[in-house]
């Protein structure tokens, strides 16, 4: 009983540095981009993912993270930087869901391994998804508005400091805030693998 018990936890030990040292470029990547896309998208910028009503707000978060190839454990990062900047909820909400599933890079390994019909149909499941949570989610969620906290307003500092503020959101403020919830989830991932 006890070499089993040494050989699961051995197994376990092996799945999560295997799934940690998979996904930590994604993650390093994930969390440089959040600070790249805070600095650039200013509040004033990301207004324009809030106009319209809930279904529109829906529909520009999927088709603002359509270009973006970020798998589901880097879109938390930028999904935390677009709520930072104000983005409504609906429209954060449907970038978070789609992103990782209507990407171009999802889309390009889709095809040769579900042909052109099946790769159709799983993008407007995907679509359909990130639209229903949404917009479901999105009445559930209490928002909280003017995140941003600095004295001058980020539009109004130059664009070399926005991006080291960018920065050190991303890599410090977001990955201390982020990174436990993401070690649970490999913790998990790491536990159930072997079982299955």
């Amino acid at each position: 009983a006890t070499g089993g018990h040494g050989e699961h936890t051995h197994r376990f030990i092996d799945s999560f540095m295997s799934l940690t040292l998979i996904s930590a470029p994604a993650l390093l990547i994930a969390f440089v981009l959040a600070g790249l896309l805070g600095a650039i998208i200013t509040p004033a910028r990301a207004s324009w993912l809030g106009r319209g009503s809930a279904p529109v707000q829906a529909s520009k978060g999927v088709i603002f993270g359509l270009p973006l190839p970020i798998c589901s454990c880097g879109v938390l990062p930028l999904y935390e930087t677009l709520v930072r900047r104000g983005v409504p909820t609906t429209a954060a909400l449907g970038f978070l869901v789609a992103t990782p599933e209507l990407g171009l890079d999802a889309l390009l390994l889709s095809l040769p391994l579900l042909g052109t019909e099946m790769t159709i149909a799983r993008l407007v499941a995907a679509f359909g998804v990130a639209m229903v949570v949404a917009l479901v989610v999105g009445r559930m969620v209490t928002r909280t508005e003017g995140l941003i906290t600095d004295d001058k307003p980020a539009e109004k500092l130059a664009f070399t400091a926005r991006i080291r503020q960018g920065l050190h959101f991303g890599l410090v403020e977001l990955f201390d805030k982020t990174i436990p919830w993401i070690i649970a989830g490999l913790l998990i991932a790491a536990w159930v693998e072997p079982l299955l």
